[in-house]
């Protein structure tokens, strides 16, 4: 075998040589011997596979807790509980984010549970972040908010429940409908649709919901980025001192419901019912999400939170 191949084949072979190396734990003397090379040629293969783009380290840094943090966010808000990811350094903290996320939620499933399921670009990648489980039978899962359809991933309520029954291999009930239709009237109506009314119900009886936390900033808005509404709809949502949403129910900074007009146009669990699930595990992190944070605990749409050191002292700044 030739170290001096070239395009593809060269490519292939480069990659045989990382493989040996990183995958098989071969040394380099030992991949040498095997293709007939000197190791110092083994050293340069690597470092060709590595510029090639072939070979990609990620350091899978241990989750770092801010438990005094932590306590401090459970003692103002009295929340359930905090779980606080230091930050670091950004490029580590959203991975980390997202396992602490996944770890928890796994801890307080229980067989016969019955877990509501949301919608958010950090729901999505924490069900990424969820390792292999044994199957879940006696858990059920179900949407609490109609479909979204639109341009920005992971912000289908669908979707997240589908690849989450993957995950967990479990039950899975669909909230067949829309996310938002065009008035009260026709939510109304279709709430009362057996199918629906019957996902709606069992929203109802969860007792652990997964829920992101939305924002009201046009660049960070789903339902501004998706195109449900235009920017004269979210501007009227913003002056009516909405900050942000969970499960498609819009507060202020004090988390008092606002923008009912909008809200009373979406498919979805209600706000009474929302607020009555026992263990409401919220997601949350960021510039743009200390705002909605801080309304949604007010408001006591989550009572327990994952999230980072950085919004939490932004957070605790800002009440």
């Amino acid at each position: 075998m030739s170290e001096w191949r070239r395009g593809n084949d060269r490519l292939r072979y480069l990659a045989e040589v990382a493989h040996l190396y990183y995958i098989e734990s071969w040394n380099q003397e030992k991949i040498a011997r095997k293709l007939g090379v000197t190791r110092s040629m083994i050293s340069h293969l690597l470092a060709d596979a590595k510029q090639a783009g072939l070979i990609s380290i990620f350091i899978n840094y241990p989750v770092e807790h801010n438990v005094a943090l932590a306590q401090d966010l459970q003692n103002k808000f009295g929340l359930q509980e905090a779980i606080v990811i230091n930050t670091h350094n950004s490029s580590n903290t959203e991975p980390a984010l997202m396992r602490a996320a996944a770890e928890k939620l796994i801890s307080l499933l229980e067989p016969g549970m019955i877990l509501g399921c949301s919608w958010g670009s950090a729901l999505t990648a924490t069900i990424d972040a969820i390792q292999p489980q044994p199957p879940m039978p006696k858990l059920t899962i179900v949407q609490l908010l109609g479909a979204m359809s639109g341009l920005v991933p992971g912000m289908d309520a669908a979707q997240s429940l589908q690849k989450l029954q993957r995950v967990l291999q479990c039950t899975a009930i669909h909230l067949n409908a829309p996310f938002v239709v065009g008035s009260k009237r026709m939510a109304d109506a279709l709430k009362e649709n057996a199918g629906v009314k019957e996902a709606l119900e069992y929203g109802a009886k969860a007792h652990l919901a997964l829920l992101g936390i939305g924002s009201t900033d046009l660049l960070d808005s789903p339902y501004y980025l998706n195109g449900y509404f235009d920017r004269a709809d979210m501007e009227a949502i913003v002056n009516a001192g909405t900050v942000g949403d969970v499960c498609g129910h819009f507060f202020n900074l004090q988390g008092q419901p606002s923008a009912m007009d909008y809200q009373a146009k979406l498919i979805g669990i209600s706000r009474e019912d929302l607020l009555g699930i026992p263990q409401r595990l919220g997601i949350s992190a960021g510039p743009t999400k200390v705002r909605p944070i801080l309304g949604a605990l007010r408001g006591s749409y989550v009572n327990i939170l994952v999230t980072d050191s950085a919004t939490v002292e932004k957070v605790l700044a800002a009440a």
